[in-house]
């Protein structure tokens, strides 16, 4: 299809009749200029800077940081809903792995406890299927048979 000064109407192309005026755009009854959402809220009041008293000490920061300080201090202080808040949260940004440094490594203490640890299982004696202390006996049950 084309008008009549041989613009060519299709997909992407609308009619010069049906377009946007010089100046207006989007739809007139959305939302009004200006005006934020809760997330642009949410953000600005967890970035605004606080002061709070802790026990006669005055502590200064973002309120998101008070926030995670006080949580991180009740969950010390044994409050378990606390705890369980400051666990989840955690594991929702840190993941399950582990906090530390590298992962590939273990630090000299705990590489020294490591092979203490795997020196003492070395000198235990093999075991052999069948001997009295076999785990997958149930317990309270000996290797002799009733009547002997």
């Amino acid at each position: 299809m084309t008008d009549d000064d041989g613009y060519v109407i299709g997909y992407g192309k609308p009619p010069k009749s049906s377009r946007w005026k010089k100046g207006q755009s989007g739809n007139p009854k959305g939302r009004p200029k200006g005006s934020r959402g809760l997330r642009t809220d949410l953000d600005r009041e967890l970035e605004t800077k606080l002061t709070i008293t802790v026990k006669g000490e005055e502590i200064t920061g973002r309120a998101q940081q008070l926030m995670l300080h006080m949580l991180a201090r009740r969950a010390a202080h044994d409050d378990v809903r606390a705890s369980r808040i400051l666990l989840d949260l955690v594991l929702q940004v840190f993941g399950a792995g582990d906090r530390g440094g590298k992962r590939d490594e273990l630090s000299a203490q705990d590489q020294a406890i490591f092979e203490m640890l795997m020196a003492s299982v070395s000198d235990l004696p093999a075991r052999e299927p069948g001997d009295p202390e076999d785990e997958n006996k149930p317990s309270g049950q000996d290797d002799t048979e009733p009547g002997q």
